[in-house]
């Protein structure tokens, strides 16, 4: 199974990085490993995120506890403990803030997708602002992924119109730099919001009717 293989790999990976005589090296392998789970939407990645950011604490190492964080508060939220994954992300922010790390808005994101899940969504839209205010500091993917976030909740408020400039937005942004992460997301939500308002003047024209 893909989760067998990948755990599987996962280890011979780990193995690998213990070889090398850099300490802080293995431990950024380490969270490089869990990143990979994690755009394969596997929480397998779960403890080696964890002994990465055991391993920054132990050496105080702001990179190490910054990446350890977030990676595994991603596990968390993959899992859908979304109370743990929350107090990963607040130490992730809080050591990105302290040190100025670069691609804040990735943060931002997983903080607001949080949130949101914890049906918090005034909170989750505001992280998302902050994700989209830095937008020129971060990766194009995760501002991609800003805009996805930010529609996916005004289209659950009804707000369609708002979402629709988001995902447009969105969708230029992955076109103008030639990145597709996201894009297809980007274009489903598009779709989706296109049926929803649709039916709603559909439903506003049978009433009227009536």
């Amino acid at each position: 199974r893909d989760t067998d293989r990948s755990r599987g790999l996962g280890d011979v990976y780990k193995r690998q990085a213990r070889r090398c005589h850099y300490d802080r090296l293995y431990s950024i392998l380490l969270s490089n490993i869990a990143g990979i789970y994690y755009l394969k939407n596997d929480s397998t990645g779960l403890k080696y995120a964890l002994e990465c950011y055991e391993l920054g604490h132990e050496r105080k190492d702001p990179y190490l506890i910054y990446s350890g964080s977030t990676n595994t508060a991603y596990m968390y939220y993959l899992k859908s403990d979304y109370n743990t994954a929350l107090k990963y992300i607040q130490e992730a922010e809080f050591t990105m803030v302290q040190n100025d790390f670069y691609d804040q808005s990735n943060v931002y994101n997983l903080y607001g997708y949080i949130l949101h899940k914890l049906n918090k969504d005034d909170e989750a839209l505001g992280f998302f602002r902050k994700a989209l205010d830095l937008k020129e500091q971060g990766n194009i993917s995760s501002v991609m992924n800003s805009y996805l976030g930010y529609a996916e909740i005004l289209m659950e408020h009804h707000q369609y119109d708002r979402a629709v400039r988001m995902l447009k937005a969105g969708i230029e942004l992955s076109y103008q730099q030639a990145n597709a992460i996201y894009r297809s997301d980007l274009l489903k939500a598009l779709s989706r919001c296109y049926e929803a308002v649709s039916y709603t003047h559909l439903r506003a024209h049978e009433t009227d009717q009536y």
